[in-house]
């Protein structure tokens, strides 16, 4: 699991900005973790790692819908 959000990091984030030192690097971190924490994750049965941590509950129904009005879209 550490492996995938270390992936998520690199391509997702890091490798697509210009980073010339430490202080920047810690500037990309402290914007990178709240987007991490807030996406939702299919390991996580569709909820994000912050919904998670509160304890909040998936509505499965609602978590469905989502899915049928993008399979519309596309």
């Amino acid at each position: 699991m550490v492996e995938a959000v270390n992936k998520i990091l690199k391509y997702r984030f890091l490798f697509q900005h210009n980073i010339p030192d430490y202080e920047s690097t810690i500037k990309h971190l402290n914007n990178f973790i709240p987007i991490y924490n807030q996406r939702p994750h299919s390991a996580l049965g569709g909820r994000a790692p912050e919904e998670v941590l509160k304890g909040i509950e998936l509505n499965k129904k609602e978590y469905t819908m989502h899915f049928k009005e993008a399979q519309k879209k596309r």
